[in-house]
This record gives structure tokens, sequence and C-alpha cells, in this order.
């Protein structure tokens, strides 16, 4: 009897579900017109109501004094206060309304923002400020608007998603001053398309309980006729394979239950055929299944080992079949930054190099010639260039080794080996030699001029018993051990790139003219720039220059400065340099007159200003002398 019952009820059920599913499909269907429908007019409602909210809006505006503004200064002024303060009241008169502000059209075809209700600085757009992502109805319509329109669809720029409506201004003399804009977000107008769509679920929710109702009466007289036909099919399923079906009546039911009948005596011939065939199979599968049982037992030792080999290598192992990945390590996944091995292998290898190498060549192109290599030669070593999944470069050795090579298979066993720090340590190695070698050649400048100096003293010793001589032998001698002993803050500059420090011009300017009594000095202004001691080189150097080379008495040093950068002027009235050398005083070993000796000292000048960021050159002097110029990166304003 409970048999009887869950079959009748599981008929019935399908029928019902059926007839429900149909209905339920054409309801939704209508629902969903009905949806598409209201929110078209709804649009149509949001947009009228733009376009009444910046008609009104725009008569508000004084453009006369919204003409006056042109300049970015103007943002402190009290009319663009006014302006501002109107447009908040605008925006404040609805909760709907996101942003409101004002535009111009200008020549080229550029569209500016004028005045902005917005307070945010990180969405505030400023006066003057180009409108790059204005979309292209207002661009195609801003030039002939002569009423307000409002955008026919929601478009995006780099402040959201929005509907807006635009209204034209005009002055006291009937021009168009500008355009205000007033922008409703998206989200806004989806929380009203929520609304509608709750409200035809909620429809769909009522309707959908009295479908099923109607369906389980309809699949209740459907059921009871089929219920009596199953009971006997189902005892035959279960073996019974004697029992037939009531043949009781000549619908599709009786014809169906005689069709059943014809299938059991056919079926119960079968089975008595089958059943010695099934019996000889078995045996002789367990056969193979006890040889395959055997070889498959060996193949995953066999398999384990590899893997084990191939996941716990330090080094980075990929499988290249036919140029695309198949399998890798997870010393791979590391070294790339990659989540997980399928992120990798979903990846092509052309999106892990940069689209150059170092020597110039295409990635692609070098990557199919290294291939071609491992192919005919059976592996291939070389160094290669890689990016992270965040971007980032980085170089690797790489050792190909081909598996298999047809005509329609190419596997390739690629090993991977970051090589950064080895490329890091030879780059330091060369910057650390390309710095030693300055340096030797500063100290050979200064030490050598200080013994000129010291031999030319002798000499004059020697000649006149002059005992002066001695105090500017013993000066020189005191300088140049000094100059030794000061080197030594270079160290940290062979050894690294070490950060520049701030140095204030004036007081280095200050602490360096004692050393030059003969000369008179005019400073003006002050400025800290990024330097370091070797600064100090730089203005010796230069005024050495001046006073051995030119002859100079007097040297005027003006300091300027903007935000970013400090120049400094060395203005002397010496002899000046002659036109013909003045694009070559900056050169290594560049000497001239009979004061030229190393020509080592302009070149250290101009090197290390570059180091510090900086640039030097050499101008005209309007009467006589040399004018040099420095720029520096400025460091802070000094106070004064």
């Amino acid at each position: 009897m409970t048999k009887k019952k869950t079959n009748y009820h599981k008929i019935q059920n399908k029928f019902g579900i059926y007839f429900s599913i149909t209905t339920i499909l054409v309801l939704a269907i209508s629902i969903f017109i009905y949806y598409v429908t209201a929110i078209s007019n709804m649009r149509q409602n949001i947009r009228r109501r733009i376009r009444d909210i910046v008609s009104v809006a725009s008569i508000q505006i004084d453009a006369d004094a919204h003409g006056t503004l042109t300049n970015p200064k103007d943002e402190d002024n009290e009319t663009y206060r006014n302006i501002k303060k109107n447009l908040q009241q605008i925006r404040g008169a609805t909760s709907d309304i996101y942003y409101v502000y004002t535009m111009r059209y200008e020549e080229h075809e550029r569209i500016v923002f004028v005045v902005d209700a917005e307070e945010n600085p990180d969405e505030i757009a400023h006066l003057g400020e180009v409108y790059e992502e204005a979309s292209q109805f207002l661009k195609d319509n801003i030039d002939s608007m002569y009423c307000p329109i409002v955008e026919e669809e929601l478009y995006t720029d780099n402040w959201g998603t929005w509907l807006t409506g635009y209204a034209p201004f005009y002055n006291s003399k009937g021009e168009l001053e500008g355009i205000l804009g007033v922008d409703i977000q998206a989200d806004t107008i989806k929380i009203y398309e929520q609304k509608l769509l709750w409200m035809a679920l909620i429809i769909l929710s009522i309707i959908v309980p009295i479908v099923f109702i109607l369906g389980w009466l309809i699949g209740r007289r459907i059921a009871i006729p089929i219920v009596n036909l199953t009971k006997t099919s189902i005892k035959i399923a279960a073996g019974n394979l004697n029992l037939n079906v009531p043949e009781e009546t000549n619908d599709e039911i009786g014809l169906l239950a005689r069709a059943f009948n014809k299938m059991t005596k056919q079926l119960k011939e079968f089975i008595n055929s089958l059943e010695q065939k099934v019996k000889e199979r078995t045996q002789k599968l367990q056969n193979e299944i006890t040889n395959h049982q055997q070889t498959e037992k060996a193949l995953r030792k066999s398999e384990k080992k590899y893997r084990d080999l191939f996941e716990k290598s330090e080094d980075a192992i990929l499988i290249i079949h036919n140029g695309k990945f198949i399998d890798c390590n997870q010393a791979v996944i590391n070294m790339l930054g990659f989540k997980s091995k399928e992120d990798l292998l979903n990846t092509h290898p052309s999106e892990l190099s940069p689209e150059r190498q170092p020597d110039g060549k295409m990635s692609f192109e070098k990557a199919n010639e290294m291939m071609e290599i491992a192919l005919e030669n059976g592996s291939h070593r070389f160094e290669w260039y890689h990016k992270k999944s965040d971007a980032e470069v980085f170089p690797v050795e790489v050792l190909l080794t081909s598996i298999s090579s047809d005509e329609k298979n190419h596997i390739l066993h690629t090993v991977w080996r970051d090589i950064t720090e080895r490329k890091r340590a030879e780059k330091e190695i060369k910057t650390g030699r390309e710095r030693l070698k300055m340096l030797n050649k500063i100290i050979r400048h200064d030490i050598s001029n200080d013994f000129i100096v010291i031999q030319s003293a002798i000499n004059i010793l020697k000649k006149t018993s002059d005992l002066k001589m001695i105090d500017e032998i013993e000066e020189r001698v005191k300088k140049s051990l000094n100059a030794i002993a000061g080197y030594r803050k270079y160290e940290s500059f062979i050894n690294s790139n070490t950060d520049l420090e701030e140095i204030e011009i004036v007081k280095l300017i200050n602490e360096l003219i004692s050393e030059f009594p003969r000369i008179r000095f005019n400073i003006e202004g002050e400025c800290k720039v990024f330097a370091d001691d070797a600064l100090c080189s730089v203005f010796t150097n230069l005024i050495a220059n001046s006073v051995k080379h030119g002859n100079s008495t007097k040297i005027d040093i003006i300091i300027t400065s903007d935000n970013n950068n400090c120049k400094i002027v060395f203005i002397d009235n010496g002899s000046g340099i002659p036109e013909k050398i003045k694009d070559k005083i900056f050169d290594e070993g560049f000497h001239y007159g009979k004061n030229g000796h190393t020509g080592i000292g302009l070149y250290i000048v101009s090197k290390t200003i570059e180091r510090f960021g900086g640039s030097i050159c050499v101008e005209d002097n309007k009467t006589n002398g040399t004018t040099f110029v420095i720029n520096l990166r400025k460091s802070l304003k000094i106070s004064v």
C-alpha cells in the first residue's frame, strides 16, 4: 500500500511541476516585459526631472560675474565663492544630485571647468581644468546648445558613472557664458530600478504558490491510471520476467503495456545467453587486471620519485610543449609571484618577458632562436630577463633541454635560476671602479695643484731667499694634508650609492672664502641643496680657476631659487674664457694656456654636479670676466 501511494505521488508531482513551470515561465516573461517597460518610463521621468532642475538652476547663476573667472587664482576671490555657494544650494535642494558645476567652451574645442560645488579636494574640478573625459554627447552639443539637454545614456568619466543634464546660461549681452552641469549618480538610478525589480518579484512570489496548487490538482487527475502500469513495471524491473503487464485499454497506456510484455520476453532470452558470455569474459578480465595492477604499481613508484625531485628542486623547473607551459614546480610560482600553478600554466610564455631583451632583440624572436638551438643541440644555456606577475623585470640563467622533438611535438625541460644578486654584484663592482677612478682623478688634480705652487715657491726661495715662501710652502703642505684627510669622507661614495645630504650654500661658501684672502666676495641670496662634501671641492675649483687662470680680484656669487631648483651664479672680473674653447672646458684632459696643467679640474666639477642630479654651464659676461651657472635640486626653503 505504501509503495503504491509513493508511486502515485511521484507521477502526480511530475505532471504538477511541468504544468507549474510552464505557467511560471509565461508569467515571468510577462513580468519581465512589464519591468523593462517600467524601467524605460522611469528613466524618461528622471531625464525630464534633471532637465527641469538644470533649467531652473541655470537662471540662478550670475553669468556676468561668472565671466570674470578666467584664472585658476580666481578660486580665492569672493565671486568664485558666491557662485560656488549658489551651486551648493542647488545641490542641497534634492538628495539625488551628486555633482553641480559650470563649464566653458574655449577655443581649440576644449571644455574646461569653472566652478565646482564639491568641497572634497580629491574630487573637486578646479578652475581652468580641462574636462578630458567629457562624454561624446556633450562634445557634440556644447557649441550649439541653446536649451537644457540631458545625456541619452549613462556615461563614465574619472569621477564615476552618471546621468547628466546641461543648461546654457547667458550674460547681460545675450552671449553664451557657460554651461551648468548636474550629475545624478548611476547608483541612484539603480536604486529606483531595484525597487521596480522587487515589486515584480513580489508579484511573481504571490502567483507561484497559486500555480503550484493548480498543477497539483491537474497532476492528480492524470496520475491515477499510470500508477497501475508503474506497479507492474517495477516488479518486472526487479527480475520477475514471468509477469505480464495488464492490457486493459487501447489508448497510449495500453500500447505501452503491450510493448512492455514484448520487451520482457526478449530480455529473458537475452539474459540466458549473456550469462555464459559474462562468465567467460570475467575470467579473462581478471587475468588482465592482475597484470595491469603490477605494471601500474611500478609506474606509480617511478612517477613519485620523479615528482619528488621535480617539486623539491630549489631551481625553477618548467615543461614546455609546443611553446606552451604544461607543468611547473613550486619554485617557478614563487619566483614569478603567481598565486597558483593554474594561473601560471594559463599564462603564455611571451607574457613573462619584456618586449625586448637588453641586447635590443624582440623577446619572442630571441626566445624562438634559443629554443631552436636547444632542439638542434639537445640543450642550450643562456641568460634571459623575465617579468614577475607585478611586472618587475629580473635576470635568470636558463637551461633548455630537449626531451622530445619529432615533427609534431617539441617538449622542452626548462630550468631557471635567479641571478639578480649576481648581476647586482657585477654592477656594484663596475660602479665602484668608476667611482674609484673619479676619486683618483680628484686627488691627483688637487694635490698636483698644491705641489705646483710648492715647487714654484721653492724656486723663488732659491733665487730670492724670500722667507715668506716658506710660509707659503708650509700652508700648501698643510692644505694638501687636510685634503688627503678629507678624501676619507668619499669612501662611502666609492663603496655604495649613499644618500645626498642637505647643505646650506651660503654657509659652505663662507667657510671657503678664508682660503682666498686677496679676493673680494659679494654673496646675494641663500638656498639649501641636496649634495655631499664633494660640493666643497666644486666651489674651491671654480674660485681657484678664476684666480689662477683669469687673475680675478672680485667674485660675485648670486643665489636664486624656485619651487624645485637652486641656481648659483659665479661672476668674476678676470680675463674671461676665450670663445673658441667654451664648449671644451668641461671635457676630460682639456687644458689651455700657460697656466693649464692636467685639464681635469672642470671635468671633475661637471661630473660631480651631474652626480648630484644638477648641471653646470659657462655663460658670456656682458663686460668682462667669466660667469658659471650651477643648477642643483633644492632641499628646503630657508626661513629669514
